[in-house]
């Protein structure tokens, strides 16, 4: 292939790889609830990939796959589904919309925003005219209610967010900032809450997001392989200005990336696909279920990035909580983790496999110092304007910021902080707290409890708090939101089924 240039090159790569890992995943998910949906999905996944490195102009573009994905919402039993698996799929890259009558540079257009709008808007009118309400005859007790806490908390932090830019922006501005966090934020919580009505609807809606880890798994495990990053030509095949999708290397080991924008971000998604893997355990046999764990830690493996894989040893700690069968569970997991151990201490590379490691490891120290200098930074300017914070702050960071020109809030926490004070780090902190809380209390507590049910919500809940963990060492970009917001809003979800 030495004849193509690099971009073609890199998609027909892309599309092998691709093609391969869709066909583990389906042996992998054969006999589960996931198999259904998964042949057309799988289509629309390649259809899209080709599409993207075949169509030069952005617009075109997102016109086409805009066509493509209102086709597909329509044959699909669950939309929602769709969307997250497919904001998965495409590099985030965004490009402004101009002007809009007396409002400039109205928003930045992207595939994800794209997808809010053809798949998600549709869904927000139709249950909007339908009032879904609960069925004849069916009675929700008082705590059922528990839900509307956190539906509580987004809008109060929606409009939180909005007025405190509403003394520094004009009004245009502010209409601008209140219809993006309407589409990035609202739109996705309260449709993907309130459509998502049965378990069969969440659990296929969470297997959508574990099937989109799992293919990027295998495509990140591709790229650290081959040191190739397969949508690193995309931006300028789109004649898109370069973006954080940049070669990123630890120790000479490069660090993948996938679609996702950066290895950090994918990190964050194969944390969160960990959990979510233990709701499907039961439906799969063991050499399948060994399979999944694999993949997805390969794919974790091959992001390099450590925040994640504390958060992911975490997650796989925790899940025994809610394992049907926690000794063998956890025996399994000291057995395994044994032999990997031992694997690498016998290998050549065991010297650079300890450098990696958090804690113990000693490379890239400097991201160490960057970090430590941000949170003495972060109290420093906190303990300033504690309550409200100031969206001015980063003209106040100029020393923190790095060589690639940007200043880099490596910490979602100190970001919300140092932008909305302790008010919005409350808001911010409740919104995932209260979400897994009424979950629980509603579905894992109590005399009659569903095994199933409880499973489902503890596994969840233990995907969203790996999230959370995640959280400290990441910044607030990508698909890094929509993903811990649409988590939020299935664990809602759940919270509204009847018991």
């Amino acid at each position: 292939m030495s004849f193509l240039p690099l971009h073609y090159r890199a998609l027909v790569a892309l599309l092998f790889v691709t093609a391969l890992g869709l066909l583990v995943c389906r042996w992998v998910l054969a006999g589960s609830s996931l198999s259904r949906a998964f042949n057309q999905r799988a289509v629309y996944w390649l259809l899209a990939t080709s599409l993207a490195f075949l169509i030069a102009n952005f617009w075109v573009l997102l016109a086409v796959l805009a066509l493509l994905f209102i086709l597909a919402a329509r044959k699909d039993e669950n939309p929602v589904s769709l969307y997250l698996m497919f904001i998965l799929c495409l590099p985030p890259h965004a490009v402004d919309t101009g002007s809009i009558g007396p409002i400039e540079n109205l928003m930045e257009m992207s595939t994800n925003r794209m997808l809010s709008l053809v798949i998600l808007l549709p869904l927000a009118i139709k249950l909007i005219f339908e009032r879904l309400s609960p069925a004849p005859g069916q009675q929700f007790v008082a705590h059922k209610r528990l839900y509307r806490v956190t539906d509580t908390i987004v809008v109060l932090f929606a409009i939180y967010q909005i007025s405190m830019y509403i003394p520094l922006d004009s009004a245009t501005h502010v209409m601008r900032r209140s219809f993006l966090i309407s589409i990035d934020f609202l739109l996705p919580y309260f449709v993907i809450s309130r459509f998502c009505t049965t378990r069969e609807r969440i659990m296929d809606s969470l297997g959508a997001i574990l099937i989109a880890g799992m293919i990027l798994s295998i495509v990140a495990t591709f790229e650290h392989a081959k040191g190739w990053l397969l949508y690193e030509t995309i931006h300028s095949y789109w004649d898109l200005p370069p973006t954080f999708t940049v070669f990123l290397l630890r120790d000479d080991v490069l660090r993948a990336v996938g679609p996702v924008g950066h290895s950090l971000v994918l990190g964050h998604l194969l944390v969160i696909c960990l959990g979510l893997a233990g709701i499907f355990l039961r439906q799969l046999s063991k050499p399948r279920s060994l399979a999944l764990f694999a993949i997805l830690l390969m794919g974790m493996y091959s992001t390099v990035s450590r925040g994640p894989w504390v958060a992911g040893a975490i997650v796989l700690l925790m899940m025994g909580v809610f394992h049907p069968r926690a000794g063998r569970y956890y025996l399994s997991l000291v057995g395994i983790g044994a032999l990997v151990v031992g694997a690498i201490a016998v290998s050549p590379w065991a010297e650079k496999v300890v450098n990696l490691l958090p804690f113990v490891g000693n490379t890239d120290q400097s991201t160490v110092d960057y970090r430590q200098q941000l949170l003495e930074t972060t109290f420093f300017l906190v303990g300033q304007n504690p309550l409200f914070g100031s969206v001015t702050v980063l003209e106040q960071m100029e020393h923190l910021r790095q060589g690639q020109g940007i200043i880099d809030l490596v910490n979602v926490y100190a970001d919300i902080a140092l932008t909305f004070g302790l008010i919005g780090l409350t808001f911010f902190v409740l919104f995932f707290v209260t979400a897994m809380g009424s979950a629980l209390y509603t579905q894992a507590l109590g005399p009659k409890r569903d095994r199933k049910a409880v499973e489902l919500v503890g596994f969840s809940s233990m995907a969203m708090f790996g999230s959370m963990v995640t959280l400290v060492g990441i910044s607030n970009f990508a698909t890094v939101p929509l993903t811990y917001t649409a988590m939020v809003a299935l664990l809602v979800a759940m919270s509204r089924l009847p018991r």
